[in-house]
């Protein structure tokens, strides 16, 4: 158990090293022998758990991937709300996203991986929040949340599209530092053309953290 918790945790740093390069320098300029420094390791070490440079892209796309069936997992499991409008969930998750991104370097690699061209730039990359946001836009359409008309797929298209062109401009113009305000003014300016009236009032359109008296 120990050997296995080492070798998870080697794995890791060798991610975790290899996201910095690709974030700073893209696939094409990330060199392996500056990932396996900056992770103080070893060649060997190294292609122990990565055959080579792809096998580390997939594994940023896959963690990628796997927050957002883990975040998808969260919010199913959570009690259907009494008050609170199911368009909310959505809401929180893309704030939580959004604040990852800004916290966690393998899924800003993702974010790098999945917009530069090259084998990641595919609808696969998106598969995972494509899924968990027509997931939750179908729940809102079940309980009379969405406007007459809506059709859950293609609002999914396009909030998972709005957000990734969010992340981009956001990045270039001020770091990321700015990307939650974004979100919340694309939730503001959006929802009224997707949820009936008065489920627009009730919705909160900022992160859950800054909420006061929620």
């Amino acid at each position: 158990m120990a050997q296995q918790q080492r070798s998870r945790l080697t794995r890791q740093r060798y991610l975790v090293a290899g996201a910095w390069e690709i974030e700073k320098r893209g696939f094409a300029g990330a060199s392996t022998p500056r990932i396996i420094a900056a992770a103080n390791g070893s060649a060997g070490g190294y292609h122990h758990h990565f055959e080579d440079k792809m096998a580390l892209g997939d594994a940023i796309i896959d963690a990628q991937l796997q927050f957002f069936d883990e975040a998808a997992r969260q919010v199913a499991e959570q009690p259907a709300p009494r008050t609170t409008p199911r368009l909310q969930a959505l809401i929180d998750l893309s704030f939580h996203y959004c604040t990852a991104i800004q916290e966690q370097v393998v899924l800003r690699a993702a974010v790098k991986l999945s917009t530069e061209a090259g084998p990641w730039m595919t609808m696969r990359s998106y598969s995972a929040p494509q899924k968990a946001v027509t997931r939750l836009l179908a729940a809102a359409d079940e309980a009379g949340e969405l406007l007459e008309g809506v059709i859950v797929e293609d609002a999914a298209r396009f909030f998972v599209g709005g957000i990734a062109g969010l992340r981009i401009t956001s990045y270039v113009a001020t770091g990321l530092a700015d990307l939650l305000v974004q979100i919340s003014n694309m939730w503001k300016y959006t929802m009224p053309g997707v949820a009936e009236k008065g489920v627009c009032s009730r919705l909160r359109y900022h992160p859950p953290s800054s909420a006061k008296g929620d």
